[in-house]
């Protein structure tokens, strides 16, 4: 069986403009443009490097606040690259090898950002991961790869990224005598833990 995730990519054109406004006590519903020009921000990500930061002001209040493209946040690294850095380490890889292997994407995290990354998806991220060595009876030592192959005798474990237009997939095979209810536990308890930007699969 194949397992694969997708990971929605950043959108530079589409913006989360907040319903009300940002700031506590306020409640208005309507904003206008602050800046002619929005303000480049630098992000790490798999395939932007840079996107633009608006900013809006309150009608009501008169406070300004920014507003960034789908899938960015104030962080410098965008939600899809932190999303692939913790599903690459509950599928198996050490905080050395998601910093390798998104280094050869050109999207270099240090191992202390992608620690608390995962330390931010909390305790469920590393349950996820402990359960999934007990799916491949804990034998594997996972390498990500570009391409899905296998390698050498008995059971590789070979985790696959791919980038395109659409986004980052992640693929993986599941041994076929994996116990099925750990195995579906297990794929709600991912869905849940990497949220609505991923889709998930198995073929």
């Amino acid at each position: 069986m194949q397992l694969r995730l997708r990971i929605q990519q950043v959108n530079p054109e589409v913006y989360h403009e907040p319903k009300v406004c940002p700031f506590a006590g306020c409640g208005a519903r309507r904003f206008k443009p602050h800046q002619q020009q929005g303000r480049p921000k630098r992000l790490l990500d798999l395939q932007e490097e840079f996107v633009t930061a608006r900013r809006l002001r309150c009608v009501r209040c008169g406070r300004s606040f920014r507003v960034y493209p789908r899938g960015v946040s104030r962080s410098r690294q965008s939600c899809a690259l932190k999303t692939l850095s913790i599903a690459l380490y509950i599928l198996g890889l050490s905080y050395r090898e998601v910093t390798d292997r998104l280094a050869a994407s050109g999207s270099p995290l240090g191992k202390t950002t992608v620690h608390h990354n995962v330390q931010a998806a909390g305790k469920r991220a590393r349950e996820l991961r402990a359960v999934w060595q007990q799916i491949w009876h804990r034998s594997m030592r996972a390498t990500a790869v570009d391409v899905t192959t296998r390698q050498g005798r008995g059971r590789s474990l070979v985790v696959s990224v791919a980038t395109d237009e659409g986004g980052v997939e992640i693929s993986s095979e599941l041994p076929d005598d994996a116990d099925a209810p750990v195995t579906k536990e297990w794929l709600t308890g991912l869905a849940e833990a990497l949220g609505r930007s991923v889709s998930i699969s198995v073929e």
